[in-house]
């Protein structure tokens, strides 16, 4: 039966390829994405692809929680945190760093902390559910209990409290990449470690061959990304 299923995914994924170079994008994609990646890169490519092709049809989650691929009957999900099972396959769409970050009124009222010690000086804005930063030195990598007056349980509420000055937060690149380029934040250098670097993946579930338009998906999210620059800090 695994084989006869194989075979019937196999011949399926080539009539879809088929058809998408026939007549563009065909069919539904099921796709998940984290909520700010998702708003600010995901729909817009996503928004053009469909402008290209009338017959391609899109049932997108924002989540800043990991799915279950094969569960929920995802196409495709948009990830920055690593793969917890085997049984899935990710491919790499760009760096992501973390960034130390925070508004220039926080770094005026409470100055820029230099060193990890100096951080349990300082408000650090953090998710309830993981109240502990990762910092880097050498190739060992430790989680740094950070304290503040205030936690939540999505990313979006953590960027909109630090925008607001109340503490520094620990966000990734293309979560805040617009807001490092028109000086809304500063990132912040710890000169005793390194913060881990996170990637943005695209994770599928295991098959020979993934249907065309989930590849042409795949493909338009990278280059979307290659095509803007990193900012300087």
């Amino acid at each position: 039966m695994p084989y006869a299923i194989s075979l019937l995914e196999t011949h399926n994924a080539g009539l879809a390829a088929m058809a998408s170079g026939e007549r563009g994008l065909q069919g539904k994609m099921k796709l998940t994405a984290p909520n700010l990646i998702g708003r600010r890169i995901i729909m817009p490519v996503l928004s053009t692809l469909m402008a290209d092709n009338p017959g391609f049809k899109v049932d997108l989650t924002l989540t800043d929680g990991n799915m279950d691929l094969v569960g929920a009957g995802l196409d495709l999900a948009i990830r920055v945190s690593p793969l917890t099972t085997s049984e899935l396959i990710a491919t790499r769409l760009a760096a992501n760093p973390r960034v130390l970050c925070a508004a220039p009124s926080y770094i005026e009222s409470k100055g820029r902390p230099r060193f990890v010690a100096d951080l349990m000086d300082h408000d650090c804005l953090t998710l309830n559910v993981i109240p502990s930063w990762p910092f880097k030195v050498g190739d060992e990598v430790s989680w740094v209990r950070v304290d503040g007056r205030l936690t939540a349980n999505s990313i979006e509420a953590l960027l909109e409290a630090c925008l607001a000055g109340l503490g520094l937060a620990m966000l990734s690149y293309w979560d805040v990449e617009d807001r490092l380029a028109n000086g809304e934040l500063i990132s912040i250098t710890i000169e005793d470690a390194d913060l881990p670097e996170l990637g943005v993946w695209g994770v599928y579930p295991t098959r020979k061959q993934i249907p065309g338009r989930t590849r042409t998906v795949i493909d338009a999210i990278r280059e979307d990304l290659e095509r803007r620059p990193f900012v300087k800090f």
